[in-house]
């Protein structure tokens, strides 16, 4: 799931950041698989590069509050708050699709340098579709643990 950041209460629009949280066992071929494109096609290089800019080039939220800020913030949420700034909506949201081995990454959608998948992934049309493919892979994941 992509959770976008928003900023338009603080009057600059729509950040580029975004959260991402994702089962740990997911790889880049699992993701590729559930969005259902051909192999070798420019569809699958796309998702490739997309998997690369959203799980790829993202920090790992949960580690960098136990390895640094632990000692700091009793709990994630409080993290969130206040060393990232997210508002308490956000952090419901987060808190209430994060399972317990889940990866919960924070990035931009341009830090590995793609531009125009950056672009595309904000969009309103591209967030839904990669939210589709996530929904597969939770579905898939679920399918797994019956």
């Amino acid at each position: 799931m992509i959770v976008r950041i928003d900023d338009k209460d603080k009057g600059f629009g729509t950040k580029d950041e975004y959260f991402v949280i994702l089962n740990r066992g997911c790889r880049k071929s699992d993701f590729i698989r559930a969005a259902r494109v051909v192999a070798g096609s420019y569809a699958e290089e796309l998702m490739e590069r997309i998997y690369d800019c959203l799980v790829t080039y993202a920090v790992d939220i949960r580690e960098e509050y136990q390895k640094y800020y632990s000692d700091e913030y009793p709990d994630l949420e409080t993290f969130l708050y206040w060393k990232y700034d997210v508002d308490r909506a956000t952090i419901a949201e987060i808190m209430e699709n994060l399972k317990a081995g889940d990866f919960l990454g924070y990035g931009s959608v341009y830090s590995g340098g793609d531009y125009v998948i950056g672009q595309f992934t904000i969009s309103d049309t591209g967030l839904k579709m990669v939210n589709r493919v996530f929904d597969k892979l939770q579905e898939a994941d679920g399918e797994d643990q019956n």
